[in-house]
């Protein structure tokens, strides 16, 4: 009697196992295809784009009053940030007013800081506007590898020295009159201030490139 309930055993166990390492195998297969599909998946993109307001302003970041800007949306969009479209020296009056010369500006992003003022500094890149160049650049920054998850300011600051800079040799266009969507912050050597006048800039013409 225990020689064959020995034998049905043996007899079960080689039914089962053959069964159980070939859904084994059906499991490994599915696995490796999810991990390979997965992998080959290209990011979604998505563009933000910093509305106007009723007005437009036109900031030099001069250093007589500001030396760095930084705009922040509530609503941006969470991903990698990879791409920014600035409007430079692009005035809608009499260009041939200024002297646009070669401009070396640092684009950083700051943390939102608890009281929503700009905090620790994520990165930063350094770039030059030439003095020959009006309207849209485009700045690759996916290398800085930049993501926003809880909110993010992006912002420039001209690194000409204060004694070489003239009012009408850089400009970046910027709203005014602005969006409550909008935050717009302004350093004053260590100190950053809140823009909230009337004729004041709320937030760079801009636009951002995302990979969600």
């Amino acid at each position: 009697m225990q020689a064959k309930l020995i034998l049905t055993f043996i007899v079960l166990l080689c039914l089962i196992v053959p069964a159980v390492a070939q859904d084994m195998e059906k499991d490994t297969i599915l696995l490796k295809e999810t991990i390979i599909h997965n992998k080959n998946k290209k990011p979604k993109r998505l563009s933000y784009k910093f509305r106007h307001g009723s007005c437009r302003s036109y900031e030099y970041l001069d250093g007589s009053s500001t030396t760095e800007l930084a705009s922040f949306a509530n609503d941006m969009p969470k991903g990698k940030i990879v791409k920014l479209r600035f409007d430079f020296n692009n005035r809608f009056d009499d260009n041939s007013k200024v002297n646009f010369t070669d401009t070396p500006l640092e684009i950083n992003f700051y943390e939102v800081a608890e009281d929503g003022f700009p905090g620790e500094k994520i990165a930063s890149k350094t770039i030059t506007v030439p003095g020959s160049h009006t309207g849209n650049m485009d700045i690759d920054v996916s290398e800085l590898g930049v993501y926003n998850v809880d909110g993010i300011y992006i912002a420039l600051n001209r690194l000409t020295n204060d004694k070489e800079i003239g009012v009408n040799e850089f400009e970046v266009n910027c709203s005014c009159a602005g969006n409550k969507k909008y935050t717009m912050m302004a350093r004053r050597g260590k100190t950053w201030i809140l823009k909230s006048g009337l004729y004041e800039p709320t937030a760079f013409h801009l636009v951002v490139t995302l990979e969600a």
